[in-house]
């Protein structure tokens, strides 16, 4: 008996140790150990209808969570909608003017106009690194897919806790010097966040498989069902499914606000 509640002590101290996410939005998660807990992407009003929201009851949890304390810091990788809405954005600094704020250059600009005050606001860009908590996150400057977007600065998240090692993408275009990059940083690479493209690109996935060593990769950035007029998902996941190219099978979430242990 003394034993087996040993056992269930130590896999519960794991668990409190191990990060673990909650899959918010489009774009959106939240970073969670045992002493501190960090949003990334999480507050998204897409105006198009293409790409899922922060629902209600999520962005309900999200600011009770600021309100005391418990979420202490927020990262937003660009200032499209569909990854940072400085409406809900405001929300959440009202709730807790404690709330730290890391960003690019532009988010900044648009949440001084939304006045924000500059002592929450912390710009950064490519080669920053910085500490929340015990978690360690290191900025890398990457092209935004899309040559209508080609001059957004868009940061890609590379982050670092103990020995566990996480890449954010946010809506960087998938190439060589991409994936070079984040190989210079670390070569494992234990969760790879990243658009659905990735999985269902084949010259992606070669160029991927080249160059890291993923455990794990988790989808973001997929279109509304009723959106996805083209079926991009379902032939993302069919990819994906059939690829032999050594890859792990990614995960694509079907459903907002559950978590998942790292």
């Amino acid at each position: 008996m003394a034993q087996e509640k040993s056992a269930i002590y130590q896999q519960l101290k794991n668990e409190v140790r191990n990060m673990k996410f909650q899959y918010v939005c489009n774009a959106g998660i939240v970073l969670a150990s045992e002493d501190i807990r960090i949003g990334i992407d999480c507050f998204c009003k897409d105006t198009d209808k293409l790409y899922q929201d922060t629902p209600s009851e999520v962005r309900k949890e999200l600011l009770e969570e600021i309100e005391n304390g418990k979420l202490q810091s927020l990262i937003f990788t660009h200032e499209h909608e569909d990854h940072c809405c400085p409406e809900y954005v405001k929300e959440a600094w009202e709730k807790n003017q404690n709330l730290q704020i890391y960003a690019t250059k532009k988010v900044i600009e648009i949440l001084r106009e939304w006045n924000m005050p500059a002592i929450n606001l912390y710009e950064i860009g490519d080669g920053d690194t910085f500490d929340v908590g015990t978690i360690n996150v290191k900025c890398i400057q990457s092209t935004h897919e899309g040559e209508q977007y080609a001059n957004v600065q868009n940061l890609t998240l590379l982050i670092k806790k103990e020995d566990k090692y996480l890449a954010i993408i946010g809506d960087a275009k998938p190439c060589k010097q991409l994936f070079e990059k984040i190989t210079t940083w670390s070569p494992h690479i234990d969760w790879l966040f990243a658009p659905f493209p990735y999985v269902g690109l084949h010259s992606t996935r070669k160029l991927m498989k080249e160059a890291l060593d993923i455990s794990h990769i988790f989808v973001l950035h997929q279109p509304r069902q009723e959106a996805d007029t083209q079926n991009w998902v379902a032939n993302a996941k069919r990819v994906n499914e059939n690829a032999k190219d050594g890859l792990p099978k990614a995960i694509f979430p079907e459903k907002l606000g559950e978590w998942y242990l790292t």
